[in-house]
């Protein structure tokens, strides 16, 4: 039994019809429409599996209307397991071929998504990785965002923790920085930018053989690369 196959056995023992599920991605995670409903199965495979803290902050998050793909309704908002598999379940929303968030727009939906999440509860602040700062997403690149109703919404919350708000705007383009309303230190964004290039290719390599992790992984590894060989 494959990620895809477990995703479906566990949504039909909750009476879950599905026909044909179709594979969205598989990097650190396995992705799956599970189709023709409108949920996506999320499949941990890899070597980081935080799912229970991702349920539980997209959880509080959506009921406090943050811009998030909340949990599917038709299945228990838990981390389900079957065999040597984790899975959650999520809302399905087609997306657009080639889409292009605007960076105003993007640099909105962040702003948002920061001020809710200070309103998050203490108790599952506690349980959170923290670097002294204020909760921020972790990694709200443009493979975690979707685009609902024509307003960008983030995905993926394995990687939420307290820290700087620049840790985030470094995983934007430069155009959503500048458009972010809220008080940035720009010099720290450069900086947390060649971090997160190190974090990615350290977590890619880990996993160098499965999916597209490979081609991730080369492409940080020789940023950083140029990156140090400007400073020597």
């Amino acid at each position: 039994m494959n990620a895809v196959e477990a995703a479906v056995r566990m949504a039909e023992q909750f009476g879950l019809r599905v026909e044909k599920p179709v594979l969205l991605r598989s990097t650190n995670n396995v992705v799956a429409w599970l189709r023709p409903s409108s949920v996506v199965a999320k499949i941990g495979v890899g070597h980081r599996r935080g799912f229970s803290t991702e349920v539980a902050v997209a959880w509080e998050l959506s009921a406090l209307g943050a811009p998030v793909v909340p949990l599917a309704s038709e299945i228990p908002a838990a981390v389900h397991v079957l065999d040597d598999f984790t899975i959650s379940f999520w809302r399905y929303y087609p997306q657009p071929l080639d889409v292009d968030i605007p960076a105003g727009q993007v640099a909105a939906a962040l702003l948002h998504l920061h001020t809710t999440s200070a309103q998050l509860s203490a108790e599952l602040r506690a349980t959170l990785p923290s670097y002294r700062a204020e909760l921020i997403h972790g990694s709200p690149h443009p493979y975690n965002l979707l685009l609902v109703d024509g307003a960008p919404r983030f995905i993926d919350f394995e990687t939420t923790c307290i820290g700087p708000v620049e840790w985030d705007l470094a995983h934007t383009s430069p155009d959503t920085v500048r458009n972010y309303s809220g008080p940035v230190d720009t010099q720290l964004i450069e900086i947390c930018r060649d971090m997160v290039g190190v974090a990615t290719a350290a977590w890619c390599w880990a996993d160098v053989n499965r999916g597209d992790l490979r081609d991730h992984a080369e492409t940080h590894l020789a940023h950083l690369k140029e990156v140090f060989a400007a400073h020597v």
